[in-house]
């Protein structure tokens, strides 16, 4: 369902999006200027492709230099503030009496055509949904790539009633025989105002308040099985739960201040919403980057959830992100991890050199 969204507003599929976007960051790693047009002579690179990425992530010089001279900020936020170069990583622009693109920043270039394409698409109809069961999806593969041994079990959303009303469980549960990990997936971003502001932590503090609705939300579904109510699934006491939002992007929940406002953000909603107190110490809360949950799911199939996960929650790396503790507590099973998508990554290219070749 994102797919048809992603080429309505850029006018090329994701896959074609991403090799057109490699091409062209291959290109500016050994040259600061390609003459325009570029001649990439890559399988499935066309020049209609390369015009249509050009036409959303590149910005004529003069039009791009209004726009930074309108965004620069001399104050505390001079370092972090927003910048048009982000937008459009690639300059057109005369470049030795060429008319040339010049990339000056690859990385932003790259940051762009992959996580930057969601401010393309955001406002688009039916995206909200589309990107949610997207996210929720590749959370399902990553389970499934990532476990391997048999005592790992893993269990997608199913729906529920609970008198009249018709409710969703978790979006994932992870179960061993000693414990399960109740997973729910979300795609909200922590603002940019959020992560900048120095001397005032207003926007930070609605931001917290955000993610603690989603933790609650959480609880409240863990609640519901612990009634009883989960179809084809007993509440069993006897197995440890472990609850874990899984966010899009990490928003360094980390250290005691971020964490004690956030613990008091979640405290007051459970009161309100008369979810149970005792859960956050029965129960603490995890909250993770997918980029983090991609290893941990690793390390949980070969140490156990229980290993993992009840050493994490304890009170020492309990405000630690989730990174750092398997970073630094569990180094152990650091050769038990690897990149779970090589096949797909793979493919991209190999169907370019299938489209070559059948030319």
């Amino acid at each position: 369902a994102l797919a048809p969204i992603v080429h309505s507003s850029i006018g090329l599929q994701p896959e074609d999006l991403f090799l057109h976007g490699l091409s062209l960051l291959g290109s500016f790693i050994d040259k600061f200027a390609l003459r325009y047009p570029p001649q990439i002579h890559i399988p499935g690179v066309s020049h209609d492709g390369i015009e249509r990425f050009l036409l959303h992530f590149s910005k004529d010089i003069s039009n791009l230099r209004s726009l930074l001279k309108q965004e620069q900020e001399m104050n505390d936020r001079f370092f972090y503030a927003y910048t048009s170069l982000r937008a459009y990583p690639i300059i057109r622009m005369k470049y030795e009496k060429r008319d040339c693109l010049v990339c000056p920043a690859p990385t932003l270039l790259f940051w762009r055509f992959t996580s930057g394409v969601y401010y393309e698409i955001y406002k688009s109809t039916g995206f909200e949904n589309a990107f949610g069961k997207a996210f929720q999806w590749y959370a399902g593969q990553v389970l499934e790539k990532g476990t391997k041994t048999d005592r790992t079990r893993i269990y997608p959303e199913e729906e529920y009633s609970v008198g009249k009303f018709k409710k969703q469980t978790v979006d994932w549960r992870l179960e061993q025989n000693n414990a399960v990990l109740f997973i729910e997936c979300k795609t909200k971003r922590m603002t940019h105002e959020a992560k900048i502001q120095l001397g005032h932590h207003d926007s930070l503090a609605s931001e917290l308040d955000k993610m603690a609705a989603m933790i609650v939300q959480l609880y409240k579904a863990i609640k519901d099985y612990r009634e009883g109510r989960y179809p084809n699934h007993a509440f069993d006491p006897s197995r440890k739960i472990y609850p874990m939002v899984v966010t899009l992007e990490d928003w360094f929940l980390m250290g005691p201040t971020v964490f004690k406002h956030l613990d008091e953000e979640v405290r007051k909603r459970m009161d309100k919403e008369r979810v149970p107190l005792d859960f956050l110490s029965e129960m603490p809360f995890t909250v993770c980057s997918m980029n983090e949950f991609e290893q941990a799911v690793q390390v949980m199939d070969h140490a156990g959830i229980s290993t993992i996960m009840g050493s994490k929650i304890q009170l020492e790396t309990r405000d630690w992100t989730l990174s750092a503790y398997l970073r630094d507590k569990c180094q152990q099973y650091s050769g038990c991890t690897q990149f779970l998508f090589k096949d797909e990554f793979n493919a991209i290219g190999a169907k370019a050199i299938r489209e070559w070749q059948s030319e």
